[in-house]
């Protein structure tokens, strides 16, 4: 994690962790717990997107004359 982190992405990666146990929770219906690990690998994959997104640069205020 670093330190550029925002808010949505630790919620991402916490709900995806959260999918993942609920998944390894079911036994009965394999479907289900499929499909629940492909929205946690998605959630990830979403979560590693918006760190490659820009971020606002800080932009030097004018210090010269007009």
């Amino acid at each position: 994690m670093t330190d550029t982190d925002s808010v949505g992405q630790l919620e991402m990666r916490a709900l995806s962790r959260r999918l993942q146990a609920y998944a390894d929770e079911l036994q009965a219906d394999p479907t289900r717990r499929h499909d629940l690990r492909m929205a946690s690998e998605l959630l990830l994959h979403l979560e590693r997107l918006t760190t490659k997104l820009a971020r606002p640069v800080t932009v030097p205020l004018h210090q010269g004359r007009r």
